[in-house]
């Protein structure tokens, strides 16, 4: 089974053929110290799981009053 695959299970049971559908939208990528995984504007199209390291996230409010 696959990393990803026991963190999930740890928080709910999710047949072996869901898994494996599951595990198809997630593919090994890495991301180097200043790099972006998504900039402003842009939309993201994709989804994420984190073996290792730190992500930042920045959100914008608006104004706020």
């Amino acid at each position: 089974m696959t990393e990803l695959g026991n963190y999930l299970r740890t928080y709910m049971n999710v047949a072996d053929a869901d898994m494996e559908a599951l595990s198809a939208y997630f593919h090994p990528t890495s991301l180097r110290k200043g790099e972006y995984y998504l900039k402003q504007g842009r939309v993201c199209d994709k989804l994420s799981f984190h073996r290792s390291g730190l992500l930042r996230v920045f959100a914008e409010q608006g104004d706020r009053k």
